[in-house]
Protein backbone atom coordinates (compact mmCIF):
# COMPACT_ATOMS: atom_id res chain seq x y z
CA UNK A 1 0.00 0.00 0.00
CA UNK A 2 1.19 3.06 -0.75
CA UNK A 3 2.83 5.73 2.15
CA UNK A 4 0.48 8.85 1.82
CA UNK A 5 2.26 12.00 4.00
CA UNK A 6 -0.47 14.54 4.22
CA UNK A 7 0.55 18.21 5.13
CA UNK A 8 -1.13 21.42 6.31
CA UNK A 9 -0.59 24.92 5.86
CA UNK A 10 -2.60 27.73 5.65
CA UNK A 11 -4.16 26.60 2.46
CA UNK A 12 -6.33 23.52 2.27
CA UNK A 13 -4.45 20.03 3.38
CA UNK A 14 -2.03 18.36 0.60
CA UNK A 15 -0.61 14.65 0.46
CA UNK A 16 1.87 13.57 -1.42
CA UNK A 17 3.56 10.13 -1.92
CA UNK A 18 6.97 8.75 -3.12
CA UNK A 19 7.01 5.88 -6.01
CA UNK A 20 9.60 3.98 -5.21
CA UNK A 21 11.26 3.14 -8.90
CA UNK A 22 8.56 5.13 -9.75
CA UNK A 23 6.55 2.48 -11.90
CA UNK A 24 2.97 2.84 -12.65
CA UNK A 25 -0.12 1.03 -13.35
CA UNK A 26 -3.05 2.03 -15.58
CA UNK A 27 -5.25 1.53 -12.40
CA UNK A 28 -3.48 4.04 -10.49
CA UNK A 29 -4.11 7.17 -12.56
CA UNK A 30 -7.85 6.50 -13.33
CA UNK A 31 -7.78 6.33 -8.96
CA UNK A 32 -5.34 9.43 -8.86
CA UNK A 33 -7.71 11.65 -11.56
CA UNK A 34 -11.11 10.50 -9.77
CA UNK A 35 -9.20 11.27 -6.19
CA UNK A 36 -7.99 14.25 -7.47
CA UNK A 37 -11.56 15.80 -9.36
CA UNK A 38 -13.89 14.20 -6.07
CA UNK A 39 -11.45 15.51 -2.81
CA UNK A 40 -8.95 17.58 -4.02
CA UNK A 41 -8.27 20.54 -6.54
CA UNK A 42 -8.81 18.69 -9.43
CA UNK A 43 -4.95 18.59 -10.50
CA UNK A 44 -2.23 15.67 -10.09
CA UNK A 45 1.42 17.11 -9.33
CA UNK A 46 3.77 15.48 -10.24
CA UNK A 47 7.35 16.43 -8.77
CA UNK A 48 11.39 16.05 -8.29
CA UNK A 49 12.19 12.37 -6.80
CA UNK A 50 9.03 10.89 -8.21
CA UNK A 51 6.75 12.06 -6.48
CA UNK A 52 3.37 13.13 -7.20
CA UNK A 53 0.93 15.09 -5.10
CA UNK A 54 -2.42 16.43 -4.63
CA UNK A 55 -3.71 19.74 -3.08
CA UNK A 56 -6.51 21.74 -1.94
CA UNK A 57 -7.74 18.42 0.12
CA UNK A 58 -11.15 18.73 1.49
CA UNK A 59 -11.83 14.94 2.97
CA UNK A 60 -8.43 13.42 4.35
CA UNK A 61 -10.24 10.19 4.85
CA UNK A 62 -11.67 9.66 1.85
CA UNK A 63 -8.63 10.71 -0.27
CA UNK A 64 -6.46 7.94 2.04
CA UNK A 65 -9.58 5.35 1.13
CA UNK A 66 -9.84 6.37 -2.28
CA UNK A 67 -6.01 5.62 -3.13
CA UNK A 68 -5.62 2.88 -0.80
CA UNK A 69 -5.33 0.98 -3.57
CA UNK A 70 -2.56 2.33 -5.36
CA UNK A 71 0.13 -0.74 -6.81
CA UNK A 72 3.27 0.68 -5.43
CA UNK A 73 4.40 -0.29 -2.32
CA UNK A 74 4.82 1.95 0.94
CA UNK A 75 8.14 3.25 1.93
CA UNK A 76 9.61 6.17 4.16
CA UNK A 77 12.58 5.55 1.99
CA UNK A 78 13.04 7.59 -1.21
CA UNK A 79 13.84 4.50 -3.83
CA UNK A 80 15.10 6.06 -7.12
CA UNK A 81 15.49 4.22 -10.24
CA UNK A 82 17.11 4.79 -13.82
CA UNK A 83 13.62 5.10 -15.42
CA UNK A 84 14.46 3.36 -18.79
CA UNK A 85 15.68 0.52 -16.95
CA UNK A 86 13.47 -2.60 -16.19
CA UNK A 87 16.11 -3.89 -13.70
CA UNK A 88 16.34 -0.96 -12.38
CA UNK A 89 12.89 -0.62 -11.58
CA UNK A 90 12.56 -3.81 -10.35
CA UNK A 91 15.16 -3.81 -8.00
CA UNK A 92 14.04 -0.76 -6.46
CA UNK A 93 10.19 -2.26 -6.22
CA UNK A 94 11.48 -5.06 -4.52
CA UNK A 95 13.58 -3.46 -2.13
CA UNK A 96 10.68 -1.67 -1.04
CA UNK A 97 8.76 -4.77 -0.40
CA UNK A 98 11.49 -5.68 1.46
CA UNK A 99 11.79 -2.84 3.90
CA UNK A 100 8.30 -2.61 4.10
CA UNK A 101 7.18 0.30 6.44
CA UNK A 102 10.34 0.25 8.27
CA UNK A 103 10.62 3.86 9.63
CA UNK A 104 14.29 5.58 9.84
CA UNK A 105 13.31 9.43 9.87
CA UNK A 106 10.83 11.54 8.08
CA UNK A 107 10.42 10.67 4.33
CA UNK A 108 11.96 13.92 3.92
CA UNK A 109 15.24 13.05 5.88
CA UNK A 110 15.26 9.48 5.04
CA UNK A 111 18.44 7.87 3.62
CA UNK A 112 17.90 8.42 0.01
CA UNK A 113 18.55 5.43 -2.20
CA UNK A 114 19.34 5.26 -6.07
CA UNK A 115 19.53 2.76 -8.18
CA UNK A 116 21.25 3.12 -11.61
CA UNK A 117 22.59 2.04 -14.60
CA UNK A 118 26.18 2.70 -15.81
CA UNK A 119 25.58 6.02 -18.20
CA UNK A 120 22.67 7.82 -17.41
CA UNK A 121 21.47 11.02 -15.53
CA UNK A 122 20.50 9.29 -12.37
CA UNK A 123 24.00 8.63 -11.16
CA UNK A 124 24.58 12.79 -10.81
CA UNK A 125 22.05 12.12 -8.06
CA UNK A 126 23.20 12.68 -4.45
CA UNK A 127 22.34 9.26 -2.24
CA UNK A 128 23.68 8.07 1.10
CA UNK A 129 23.50 4.49 -0.56
CA UNK A 130 23.67 3.81 -4.44
CA UNK A 131 23.33 0.48 -6.21
CA UNK A 132 25.01 0.30 -9.59
CA UNK A 133 23.33 -2.57 -11.80
CA UNK A 134 25.80 -4.18 -14.64
CA UNK A 135 25.21 -7.30 -16.81
CA UNK A 136 25.40 -9.49 -13.78
CA UNK A 137 26.03 -7.71 -10.89
CA UNK A 138 24.71 -5.32 -8.69
CA UNK A 139 27.48 -3.29 -6.88
CA UNK A 140 26.68 -1.07 -3.48
CA UNK A 141 28.47 2.15 -2.22
CA UNK A 142 27.60 4.41 0.89
CA UNK A 143 27.80 7.40 -0.80
CA UNK A 144 31.01 7.36 -2.52
CA UNK A 145 32.72 4.22 -0.56
CA UNK A 146 32.58 1.21 -3.07
CA UNK A 147 31.20 -1.41 -0.40
CA UNK A 148 30.52 -4.73 -2.55
CA UNK A 149 29.73 -7.10 -5.44
CA UNK A 150 26.31 -8.81 -5.21
CA UNK A 151 25.42 -11.59 -7.96
CA UNK A 152 21.74 -12.23 -6.94
CA UNK A 153 19.56 -9.04 -6.14
CA UNK A 154 18.22 -10.61 -2.77
CA UNK A 155 21.79 -10.26 -1.21
CA UNK A 156 21.79 -6.67 -2.22
CA UNK A 157 18.35 -6.11 -0.84
CA UNK A 158 19.84 -7.42 2.87
CA UNK A 159 23.02 -5.40 2.20
CA UNK A 160 20.72 -2.14 1.68
CA UNK A 161 18.55 -2.89 4.19
CA UNK A 162 21.39 -3.43 6.71
CA UNK A 163 22.80 -0.35 5.50
CA UNK A 164 19.64 1.41 6.32
CA UNK A 165 19.28 0.31 9.28
CA UNK A 166 22.35 1.18 10.54
CA UNK A 167 22.18 4.66 9.26
CA UNK A 168 18.97 4.96 11.11
CA UNK A 169 21.16 3.60 14.35
CA UNK A 170 23.52 6.28 13.93
CA UNK A 171 21.22 9.17 13.55
CA UNK A 172 18.99 8.13 16.79
CA UNK A 173 22.64 7.76 18.91
CA UNK A 174 23.73 11.17 17.22
CA UNK A 175 26.35 9.40 15.59
CA UNK A 176 25.52 10.47 11.86
CA UNK A 177 22.82 12.48 9.91
CA UNK A 178 19.91 9.93 8.32
CA UNK A 179 19.51 11.92 5.61
CA UNK A 180 20.79 13.79 3.09
CA UNK A 181 19.57 17.32 3.94
CA UNK A 182 16.18 18.56 2.49
CA UNK A 183 15.03 17.49 -1.12
CA UNK A 184 16.39 20.18 -3.81
CA UNK A 185 13.30 21.54 -5.36
CA UNK A 186 14.53 19.71 -8.64
CA UNK A 187 17.28 16.94 -9.71
CA UNK A 188 19.30 19.88 -12.20
CA UNK A 189 17.88 17.70 -15.16
CA UNK A 190 14.85 16.79 -17.17
CA UNK A 191 15.35 13.48 -17.90
CA UNK A 192 14.43 11.05 -20.75
CA UNK A 193 12.09 13.19 -22.84
CA UNK A 194 10.93 12.24 -26.33
CA UNK A 195 10.70 9.10 -28.40
CA UNK A 196 12.75 6.81 -26.76
CA UNK A 197 13.34 3.58 -28.87
CA UNK A 198 16.90 2.16 -28.34
CA UNK A 199 16.63 0.02 -25.08
CA UNK A 200 13.17 -0.62 -26.83
CA UNK A 201 12.65 -4.41 -28.95
CA UNK A 202 11.85 -3.73 -32.36
CA UNK A 203 8.19 -2.24 -33.47
CA UNK A 204 8.00 -0.35 -29.74
CA UNK A 205 9.11 2.43 -27.95
CA UNK A 206 9.07 4.55 -24.89
CA UNK A 207 8.10 8.18 -24.88
CA UNK A 208 8.96 10.46 -22.29
CA UNK A 209 6.99 13.54 -21.57
CA UNK A 210 6.90 16.40 -19.05
CA UNK A 211 4.09 19.15 -18.09
CA UNK A 212 4.82 22.73 -17.61
CA UNK A 213 5.34 23.15 -13.69
CA UNK A 214 4.49 19.47 -13.22
CA UNK A 215 0.94 19.97 -13.27
CA UNK A 216 -1.66 17.37 -14.25
CA UNK A 217 -5.77 17.79 -14.36
CA UNK A 218 -7.42 15.39 -13.29
CA UNK A 219 -8.72 14.53 -16.88
CA UNK A 220 -5.44 13.99 -18.11
CA UNK A 221 -4.08 11.58 -15.59
CA UNK A 222 -8.14 9.62 -16.52
CA UNK A 223 -6.27 10.05 -20.33
CA UNK A 224 -2.52 8.32 -19.07
CA UNK A 225 -5.04 5.48 -17.09
CA UNK A 226 -6.50 4.47 -20.80
CA UNK A 227 -3.50 4.34 -22.51
CA UNK A 228 -3.51 1.11 -20.93
CA UNK A 229 0.74 0.60 -20.23
CA UNK A 230 3.13 0.97 -17.50
CA UNK A 231 4.09 4.32 -16.71
CA UNK A 232 7.84 5.81 -15.10
CA UNK A 233 7.08 8.86 -12.86
CA UNK A 234 10.91 9.43 -13.15
CA UNK A 235 13.08 11.11 -10.78
CA UNK A 236 13.35 14.22 -12.92
CA UNK A 237 9.74 15.31 -12.48
CA UNK A 238 8.68 13.55 -15.85
CA UNK A 239 6.77 10.71 -17.58
CA UNK A 240 8.22 8.27 -19.19
CA UNK A 241 4.98 5.58 -20.96
CA UNK A 242 6.42 2.29 -21.88
CA UNK A 243 5.77 -0.54 -24.50
CA UNK A 244 3.92 1.76 -26.72
CA UNK A 245 3.67 -0.04 -30.35
CA UNK A 246 5.11 2.69 -32.99
CA UNK A 247 1.94 3.47 -34.44
CA UNK A 248 0.10 3.59 -31.47
CA UNK A 249 2.73 6.11 -30.33
CA UNK A 250 2.51 8.23 -33.45
CA UNK A 251 -0.98 8.66 -32.27
CA UNK A 252 -0.13 9.24 -28.70
CA UNK A 253 1.94 12.36 -29.48
CA UNK A 254 -0.71 13.87 -31.49
CA UNK A 255 -3.50 13.43 -29.16
CA UNK A 256 -1.10 14.54 -26.18
CA UNK A 257 0.93 16.90 -27.50
CA UNK A 258 -2.00 19.74 -27.98
CA UNK A 259 -2.90 19.10 -24.63
CA UNK A 260 0.27 20.58 -23.01
CA UNK A 261 2.49 17.47 -22.96
CA UNK A 262 5.86 18.33 -23.58
CA UNK A 263 8.20 15.82 -26.07
CA UNK A 264 10.50 18.18 -26.69
CA UNK A 265 13.43 18.11 -24.03
CA UNK A 266 15.08 21.09 -25.68
CA UNK A 267 11.99 23.00 -24.54
CA UNK A 268 11.92 22.22 -20.88
CA UNK A 269 14.31 23.67 -17.97
CA UNK A 270 14.44 21.14 -14.58
CA UNK A 271 13.03 24.43 -12.60
CA UNK A 272 9.76 24.27 -15.32
CA UNK A 273 8.97 20.70 -15.06
CA UNK A 274 7.83 20.18 -11.13
CA UNK A 275 5.20 21.38 -8.93
CA UNK A 276 7.28 21.91 -5.37
CA UNK A 277 6.39 19.82 -2.74
CA UNK A 278 5.39 21.14 1.13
Amino acid sequence: MALLNFSHSDSAPAADTFIPGGLTRPDDWFALGKTAYDYADGKVYLGAWSRVALRGIQDEEAVAHSLGQLSWPGSAHQILASPLSPTAREFARGLADRLGDEESASPAGAPRVAISTEDEQLRAVPARVRVALAESSFTVFREAEELAHHAEPEEAWEHVRELLQQEAADAAYGAGAAGTGDLPANTGSVGPIGWLADHCDDGLVDLGTALPDGVLPAEYATLLGHLGVPITVTPFGGLVLHGLAEGDADVVLRVMAPRGFIFDASVVSPEGMVSPMG
